[in-house]
Formats: structure tokens, sequence, C-alpha cells
């Protein structure tokens, strides 16, 4: 599968780490992220690691082809149920 766009809900160290990754490798995909807190995303946006420093509803995600739930699901299952029916048919990966 050819990757263009992917997601991270809920980014924090790890999924930073995924995403500087990913962008040094692969620095034609977008990456959208939000973020619990307004720093991490600055930080990420300013690392050239997101699109956007805004934090983005449930809905932008769903042309994502891939999508990273960094947040713990147990405190997100809410969250995780909404993202699930927005985007059935996509990846979605859990740590």
């Amino acid at each position: 599968m050819n990757f263009k766009k992917i997601g991270f809900i809920g980014l924090g160290l790890i999924g930073g780490s995924i995403a500087k990754k990913i962008k040094i490798n692969h620095p034609d995909y977008e990456i959208i992220a939000t973020a619990r807190r307004l720093e991490t995303i600055t930080e990420a946006y300013e690392m050239n690691l997101i699109s956007n420093n805004e934090l983005l509803s449930l809905e932008e995600f769903a042309d994502c082809d891939l999508i990273f739930l960094c947040a713990p699901v147990e405190k997100n299952l809410d969250y995780l149920r909404n993202l699930k029916e927005i985007i059935s048919d996509h990846t979605i990966i859990t740590d």
C-alpha cells in the first residue's frame, strides 16, 4: 500500500518519535495529529513532523491511510468508538 496521509491521535513522546522517523524516510507523506497538550503539537509542527498546529476533529482523519492511536485506549474508549465509526475501513494501530 502506498501511504499519502498518516494520522496520530494523542501524539506524545512515542508517537512523536514514530512521526519523526516517518517524516525523515518519507518527506512527501502528510502527517496530521491531535494531542492533549498544545505544546506537543506546537513542538511537532516546528520540527515539521505534522501538517498544522491545530487540534483536529475526528472528521479530518477520515482520509488517512494509516492512524496511530497514541493515547491509552482504556482512557479513550468513547473517542476510539467514534473514530472507528468514521474510519471503519482504515488501519488503526494502538500501542
